[in-house]
């Protein structure tokens, strides 16, 4: 919907079995290390923030703290173990991308 050089707005809508699960997020960016994330949406409202720390070996860590305050229609909150569960698939499956995305693969010299 919206990206500047600091934020960046969307929107979710998924069909789930309970029925339309929507958000809209605005993500604002505080490089080069973190950004915080406020959603808002008929099942509750999320804030989110995600920190990048650099370790050994040219790898990454990715740490996410994260409150939802539910709505009155929307379902309680999830379990701490089943959201960490499915933010950790999330963001795996995130990472395998991105390891495979051929754009971020070093160009051979001729």
């Amino acid at each position: 919907m919206k990206k500047t050089a600091r934020q960046i707005v969307f929107e979710d809508l998924s069909d789930e079995p309970k029925g339309w699960d929507w958000t809209r997020w605005v993500a604002t960016l505080h490089p080069p290390d973190r950004w915080h994330v406020e959603g808002k949406g008929n099942r509750g409202d999320w804030t989110i923030d995600y920190r990048l720390t650099a370790l050994d070996d040219e790898r990454t860590e990715l740490a996410i703290r994260g409150r939802r305050r539910p709505t009155a229609i929307g379902p309680a909150n999830p379990r701490k173990a089943g959201l960490e569960r499915d933010m950790g698939v999330m963001w795996k499956t995130y990472g395998r991308v991105l390891e495979r995305d051929p754009r971020r693969r070093p160009r051979r010299r001729r």
